[in-house]
């Protein structure tokens, strides 16, 4: 009867939070404008070439199309069906809007399991996953249309994968396979995601290092022929057809450059200003 009690009360608890989520979400989405959101235009772009002409963008005419794929498929196939109506390009931004909540409320459910299964405590999930979701980068990734907070899904995917495995037993031949398929679709979203995944990759396998499927060269097989499999086709097609060869940046656009302190940055990073107490859902604030 008590496990049944807190079982349900983790599921009422994470179903509130998600609502208020929900709420918070789509309000923003009728009170911003996407071309507002970091190279808002590009992304926009991006998902309308796929979805109206069927086609990846030229790297012409939108210095974004060497950006990974993956969200702008997913978003470009929750607007297709609707392109066969009449709508205003307002309300298709609605749709994608509406589409960026979709993946803001599954990481927010994520990020609830991950606080659970690491603190054991309802209260710190809780707290956590509001405190998380409420954070400006958080915030504004949810509201504008970005690849950024895909990427971050498969992240925190990967990362509650891990955790579990080590907390609740040993990882099996599936887990391995769940590592490569998740690894190759943050790559797919968003490639730097690398920077993360990478540490959490080795960061697994030295723990499972002990473990007698880390011998097991089926073990290495799940991991990296879904990883590669996912990624290395787009990565070839990037390199050969909208890129002058392999790069992890655009150099068409972002020349390579010695790191200088800049003093206006460092200005905004060390000073206090008021625009959190002026705008409720600021973009920036030192």
């Amino acid at each position: 009867m008590l496990s049944w009690i807190i079982r349900y009360r983790v599921s009422f608890l994470l179903i509130a939070i998600i609502l208020g989520l929900a709420i918070l979400r789509l309000h923003n989405v009728n009170a911003f404008n996407p071309y507002d959101g970091y190279d808002g235009g590009g992304h926009i772009d991006y998902i309308f070439s796929l979805a109206k002409q069927g086609r990846f963008p030229n790297i012409k005419t939108n210095n974004l199309a060497w950006h990974e794929p993956l969200y702008y498929l997913l978003q470009a196939a929750a607007l297709k069906p609707f392109l066969l109506f009449s709508l205003t390009l307002n309300r298709q931004l609605k749709i994608l809007g509406i589409m960026q909540t979709v993946y803001s409320l599954l990481a927010a459910a994520v990020i609830f399991f991950l606080a659970r299964t690491t603190t054991r405590s309802l209260p710190v999930a809780a707290l956590s996953t509001i405190t998380l979701s409420l954070l400006p980068p958080f915030s504004e990734a949810s509201t504008f249309i970005t690849n950024e907070l895909l990427s971050d899904l498969f992240i925190f995917c990967l990362l509650l994968l891990i955790l579990r495995r080590f907390v609740e037993r040993e990882p099996s031949l599936r887990d391995f396979l769940w590592l490569g398929i998740l690894t190759g679709l943050a790559l797919l979203a968003k490639m730097t995601a690398i920077v993360v995944v990478g540490p959490m990759i080795l960061c697994f396998l030295w723990r499972a290092r002990s473990a007698k499927i880390f011998r097991s060269w089926r073990s290495w097989s799940l991991l990296f022929a879904p990883m590669i499999g996912l990624f290395l086709p787009w990565f070839i097609y990037r390199s050969t057809v909208i890129l002058p060869g392999p790069s992890i940046n655009n150099t068409l656009f972002m020349q390579p450059a010695p790191l200088i302190p800049d003093q206006t940055r460092l200005h905004f990073y060390t000073w206090f200003d008021t625009d959190i107490f002026r705008f409720p859902f600021w973009y920036s604030g030192g």
